[in-house]
């Protein structure tokens, strides 16, 4: 479900003929998967507050529908309950990576 999301989210804040890429890596214990697109980014603001419970982030898709960022923290929150992490870098007008990182095998 995290992932489907966050490709979903790349596909909507991506222009028609931008690029999206999936990769995952695997670093000592960690699996590590990426997903970066080069849409039109998440402004700070918005950035700042994704993470933050209850806060709504309003931004236009390239389609002009808003977006809450609801999808973003429940996909925090899932990723967090199965004991992984998610990192979102983003540049507006530059595009965004998201990171989701899990442990391989319990210490």
């Amino acid at each position: 479900i995290v992932l489907r999301n966050i490709i979903d989210n790349a596909i909507k804040f991506t222009h028609e003929g931008g690029s999206i890429t999936i990769a995952a890596h695997v670093h000592e214990n960690q699996a590590e998967l990426v997903i970066r697109d080069n849409g039109i980014g998440i402004n700070k603001t918005a950035l700042d507050t994704i993470f933050n419970s209850g806060r709504e982030t309003r931004q236009k898709d390239t389609s002009g529908r808003m977006s809450t960022g609801l999808g973003l923290e429940l996909c925090r929150i899932m990723t967090e309950k199965n004991e992984g992490e998610l990192y979102i870098e983003s540049e507006e007008g530059k595009g965004t990576t998201v990171r989701i990182l899990f442990e391989l095998v319990k210490n």
